[in-house]
Protein backbone atom coordinates (compact mmCIF):
# COMPACT_ATOMS: atom_id res chain seq x y z
CA UNK A 1 0.00 0.00 0.00
CA UNK A 2 2.64 2.23 0.78
CA UNK A 3 4.31 1.81 -3.00
CA UNK A 4 0.58 3.29 -4.39
CA UNK A 5 -1.65 5.20 -3.41
CA UNK A 6 -4.62 4.60 -1.34
CA UNK A 7 -6.81 6.50 -3.93
CA UNK A 8 -6.20 4.12 -6.89
CA UNK A 9 -5.89 0.99 -4.76
CA UNK A 10 -9.52 1.91 -3.67
CA UNK A 11 -10.78 2.01 -6.89
CA UNK A 12 -9.22 -1.04 -7.72
CA UNK A 13 -11.18 -2.93 -5.22
CA UNK A 14 -14.32 -1.54 -6.34
CA UNK A 15 -13.49 -2.15 -9.68
CA UNK A 16 -12.57 -6.04 -8.17
CA UNK A 17 -15.83 -5.92 -5.90
CA UNK A 18 -18.25 -4.99 -8.55
CA UNK A 19 -16.68 -6.29 -12.03
CA UNK A 20 -19.70 -8.91 -12.08
CA UNK A 21 -22.54 -6.44 -12.30
CA UNK A 22 -20.37 -3.50 -14.62
CA UNK A 23 -16.99 -2.20 -15.23
CA UNK A 24 -15.45 0.75 -13.85
CA UNK A 25 -13.62 3.35 -16.16
CA UNK A 26 -9.80 3.75 -16.25
CA UNK A 27 -10.09 6.90 -17.24
CA UNK A 28 -12.40 10.12 -16.40
CA UNK A 29 -13.53 12.97 -17.77
CA UNK A 30 -14.53 16.68 -16.19
CA UNK A 31 -18.35 17.12 -14.63
CA UNK A 32 -21.07 17.61 -17.65
CA UNK A 33 -22.51 21.18 -16.97
CA UNK A 34 -25.30 21.17 -14.54
CA UNK A 35 -23.48 18.73 -11.74
CA UNK A 36 -22.51 20.46 -9.08
CA UNK A 37 -22.90 20.71 -4.85
CA UNK A 38 -25.56 22.28 -2.86
CA UNK A 39 -24.67 23.92 0.83
CA UNK A 40 -27.51 23.60 2.91
CA UNK A 41 -28.32 25.14 6.02
CA UNK A 42 -30.94 22.98 7.92
CA UNK A 43 -30.76 24.76 11.42
CA UNK A 44 -29.54 28.07 11.97
CA UNK A 45 -28.57 29.12 15.25
CA UNK A 46 -29.54 26.00 17.15
CA UNK A 47 -29.57 27.13 20.48
CA UNK A 48 -30.28 24.87 23.93
CA UNK A 49 -31.23 21.39 23.14
CA UNK A 50 -32.61 19.17 26.01
CA UNK A 51 -32.57 15.41 26.12
CA UNK A 52 -31.83 12.28 28.20
CA UNK A 53 -28.60 12.89 28.13
CA UNK A 54 -28.70 16.63 29.19
CA UNK A 55 -28.37 19.79 27.58
CA UNK A 56 -26.37 20.68 24.78
CA UNK A 57 -26.17 24.16 24.49
CA UNK A 58 -25.48 24.54 20.59
CA UNK A 59 -26.59 28.66 20.96
CA UNK A 60 -24.38 29.94 17.83
CA UNK A 61 -24.19 26.51 15.76
CA UNK A 62 -25.85 26.11 12.62
CA UNK A 63 -26.05 22.91 10.53
CA UNK A 64 -25.47 22.36 6.91
CA UNK A 65 -25.74 19.53 5.12
CA UNK A 66 -24.00 19.24 1.37
CA UNK A 67 -24.96 17.57 -1.58
CA UNK A 68 -24.04 16.14 -5.30
CA UNK A 69 -26.00 17.66 -7.26
CA UNK A 70 -27.05 15.67 -10.68
CA UNK A 71 -28.85 15.72 -13.96
CA UNK A 72 -30.25 12.25 -13.96
CA UNK A 73 -32.46 10.78 -11.46
CA UNK A 74 -30.29 7.30 -12.05
CA UNK A 75 -26.86 8.98 -12.02
CA UNK A 76 -24.81 7.45 -9.05
CA UNK A 77 -22.36 9.03 -6.42
CA UNK A 78 -20.15 6.49 -6.49
CA UNK A 79 -17.53 8.49 -3.62
CA UNK A 80 -16.21 11.90 -2.11
CA UNK A 81 -11.99 11.34 -1.75
CA UNK A 82 -9.09 13.12 -2.29
CA UNK A 83 -5.23 12.94 -2.45
CA UNK A 84 -2.41 15.43 -3.05
CA UNK A 85 -3.47 16.15 -6.73
CA UNK A 86 -6.98 15.76 -6.63
CA UNK A 87 -7.61 17.07 -2.55
CA UNK A 88 -11.19 17.60 -0.62
CA UNK A 89 -11.93 20.07 1.78
CA UNK A 90 -14.41 20.78 4.56
CA UNK A 91 -13.30 23.45 6.97
CA UNK A 92 -14.74 25.57 9.15
CA UNK A 93 -13.21 28.84 11.30
CA UNK A 94 -14.13 27.20 14.59
CA UNK A 95 -14.62 23.39 14.66
CA UNK A 96 -17.09 21.06 13.93
CA UNK A 97 -19.39 19.79 16.64
CA UNK A 98 -20.21 15.78 17.25
CA UNK A 99 -22.70 14.17 19.91
CA UNK A 100 -20.00 12.32 21.95
CA UNK A 101 -22.96 10.05 23.48
CA UNK A 102 -24.79 8.57 21.07
CA UNK A 103 -22.96 10.24 17.20
CA UNK A 104 -21.32 8.55 14.33
CA UNK A 105 -18.68 9.54 11.97
CA UNK A 106 -20.98 8.09 9.71
CA UNK A 107 -24.45 8.66 8.99
CA UNK A 108 -24.99 5.09 8.43
CA UNK A 109 -24.34 4.87 12.11
CA UNK A 110 -26.32 6.96 13.11
CA UNK A 111 -29.78 5.61 14.95
CA UNK A 112 -32.47 6.61 13.96
CA UNK A 113 -34.49 5.67 17.08
CA UNK A 114 -32.58 7.39 19.48
CA UNK A 115 -32.63 10.96 17.45
CA UNK A 116 -36.04 11.70 19.63
CA UNK A 117 -34.88 10.64 22.90
CA UNK A 118 -31.48 12.12 22.44
CA UNK A 119 -32.32 15.24 20.32
CA UNK A 120 -29.29 16.72 20.10
CA UNK A 121 -27.76 13.69 17.70
CA UNK A 122 -30.10 15.25 15.33
CA UNK A 123 -27.03 17.93 14.65
CA UNK A 124 -24.36 15.18 14.82
CA UNK A 125 -21.60 15.87 12.44
CA UNK A 126 -20.59 12.87 9.69
CA UNK A 127 -19.54 11.69 6.44
CA UNK A 128 -22.45 9.51 4.41
CA UNK A 129 -23.27 8.80 0.80
CA UNK A 130 -27.14 9.10 0.46
CA UNK A 131 -27.54 7.95 4.68
CA UNK A 132 -29.32 9.84 7.58
CA UNK A 133 -29.51 6.49 9.42
CA UNK A 134 -28.33 3.04 9.99
CA UNK A 135 -29.26 1.07 6.46
CA UNK A 136 -32.60 -0.69 5.21
CA UNK A 137 -31.10 -3.61 3.03
CA UNK A 138 -34.77 -4.16 1.95
CA UNK A 139 -34.56 -0.62 0.25
CA UNK A 140 -31.20 -1.79 -1.07
CA UNK A 141 -29.11 0.66 1.27
CA UNK A 142 -26.15 -0.88 2.65
CA UNK A 143 -23.23 0.92 4.68
CA UNK A 144 -20.70 3.88 3.79
CA UNK A 145 -17.32 2.71 3.57
CA UNK A 146 -14.31 4.82 4.52
CA UNK A 147 -10.34 4.70 4.31
CA UNK A 148 -7.87 6.76 5.75
CA UNK A 149 -4.06 6.24 5.82
CA UNK A 150 -1.80 6.61 8.86
CA UNK A 151 0.29 9.42 7.76
CA UNK A 152 -3.03 11.40 7.33
CA UNK A 153 -5.85 9.65 9.72
CA UNK A 154 -8.82 12.20 8.12
CA UNK A 155 -11.57 11.05 9.55
CA UNK A 156 -10.18 10.41 13.08
CA UNK A 157 -9.11 13.97 13.13
CA UNK A 158 -12.94 14.86 12.41
CA UNK A 159 -14.49 12.77 14.31
CA UNK A 160 -14.24 13.14 17.65
CA UNK A 161 -11.70 15.56 17.37
CA UNK A 162 -14.02 18.16 15.95
CA UNK A 163 -11.04 19.04 13.40
CA UNK A 164 -11.20 19.79 9.80
CA UNK A 165 -11.68 17.19 7.11
CA UNK A 166 -8.39 17.43 5.14
CA UNK A 167 -8.08 14.65 2.56
CA UNK A 168 -4.48 15.66 0.60
CA UNK A 169 -2.01 13.77 1.13
CA UNK A 170 0.12 11.74 -0.92
CA UNK A 171 -1.97 8.39 -0.09
CA UNK A 172 -5.08 9.54 0.10
CA UNK A 173 -8.56 8.45 1.14
CA UNK A 174 -11.94 8.16 0.99
CA UNK A 175 -15.51 7.62 1.37
CA UNK A 176 -17.47 6.05 -0.57
CA UNK A 177 -20.61 3.42 -1.62
CA UNK A 178 -20.99 0.64 -4.61
CA UNK A 179 -22.75 0.84 -7.26
CA UNK A 180 -25.65 -0.43 -7.15
CA UNK A 181 -26.45 0.39 -3.58
CA UNK A 182 -29.71 2.90 -3.68
CA UNK A 183 -28.81 5.42 -1.43
CA UNK A 184 -25.86 6.83 -3.89
CA UNK A 185 -28.83 7.18 -6.27
CA UNK A 186 -29.81 10.55 -6.93
CA UNK A 187 -33.62 9.93 -7.31
CA UNK A 188 -36.56 12.45 -7.95
CA UNK A 189 -34.52 15.63 -6.54
CA UNK A 190 -31.54 14.87 -8.39
CA UNK A 191 -28.72 15.24 -5.41
CA UNK A 192 -27.05 12.52 -3.53
CA UNK A 193 -26.33 13.87 0.43
CA UNK A 194 -22.70 13.38 1.22
CA UNK A 195 -22.32 15.08 4.65
CA UNK A 196 -23.84 16.73 7.78
CA UNK A 197 -21.86 19.63 9.38
CA UNK A 198 -22.95 21.48 12.76
CA UNK A 199 -20.07 24.45 13.41
CA UNK A 200 -20.52 27.61 14.76
CA UNK A 201 -17.75 28.96 12.30
CA UNK A 202 -17.70 29.67 8.57
CA UNK A 203 -17.87 26.13 6.37
CA UNK A 204 -16.13 25.96 2.86
CA UNK A 205 -14.19 23.64 0.82
CA UNK A 206 -14.23 21.10 -1.79
CA UNK A 207 -15.21 17.63 -2.51
CA UNK A 208 -13.46 15.77 -5.48
CA UNK A 209 -16.68 13.63 -5.96
CA UNK A 210 -17.10 10.32 -8.32
CA UNK A 211 -20.14 10.05 -10.34
CA UNK A 212 -21.65 7.42 -12.76
CA UNK A 213 -23.48 9.09 -14.93
CA UNK A 214 -27.24 6.88 -15.09
CA UNK A 215 -25.45 4.56 -12.92
CA UNK A 216 -22.79 3.24 -15.73
CA UNK A 217 -20.05 2.99 -14.34
CA UNK A 218 -18.21 2.71 -17.46
CA UNK A 219 -19.13 6.58 -18.15
CA UNK A 220 -18.17 8.29 -14.87
CA UNK A 221 -16.46 11.63 -14.19
CA UNK A 222 -14.20 12.44 -11.69
CA UNK A 223 -14.42 16.25 -10.68
CA UNK A 224 -13.85 19.08 -7.87
CA UNK A 225 -16.89 21.09 -6.43
CA UNK A 226 -16.42 23.83 -4.06
CA UNK A 227 -18.58 25.37 -1.57
CA UNK A 228 -19.06 28.04 0.78
CA UNK A 229 -16.66 30.94 0.63
CA UNK A 230 -14.24 28.68 -2.06
CA UNK A 231 -17.00 28.61 -3.98
CA UNK A 232 -16.92 30.54 -7.28
CA UNK A 233 -18.44 33.93 -7.84
CA UNK A 234 -20.51 33.18 -12.23
CA UNK A 235 -20.67 36.32 -13.88
CA UNK A 236 -18.97 38.42 -16.65
CA UNK A 237 -15.28 38.42 -16.65
CA UNK A 238 -14.91 40.43 -19.73
CA UNK A 239 -13.34 43.85 -18.59
CA UNK A 240 -14.31 45.08 -21.93
CA UNK A 241 -17.99 43.90 -22.03
CA UNK A 242 -21.27 46.09 -20.80
CA UNK A 243 -21.65 43.85 -17.94
CA UNK A 244 -18.83 43.45 -16.63
CA UNK A 245 -18.96 41.92 -12.96
CA UNK A 246 -15.60 43.10 -10.91
CA UNK A 247 -16.96 40.16 -7.88
CA UNK A 248 -17.32 37.50 -10.54
CA UNK A 249 -14.23 34.73 -10.56
CA UNK A 250 -15.92 32.53 -13.19
CA UNK A 251 -17.53 33.27 -16.49
CA UNK A 252 -20.94 32.35 -16.75
CA UNK A 253 -20.91 33.12 -20.96
CA UNK A 254 -22.97 36.35 -20.89
CA UNK A 255 -20.40 38.55 -21.69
Amino acid sequence: MRLTSLFTALFLFVASSFSQVQQIAVNSAPAPEGYSVELEVVNDNIGPVVGAAGLADLTGYSTYRIYVVTNNENDFVSSISGDSTNPTYVNTTTSFWHDLGTGSSTGGGIQAFLLGLFPALNHDSWVTIGLESTPNAALGEAAVSTVQSDANPWLTNFDPAGGNISIDDGIGGAWYALNGDSNGIAGDDLKVLVGQFTTDGEISGQLYAQVFIEGDGSNEFRDTFFFGANAPTPGCTDGTACNYDENASEDDGSC
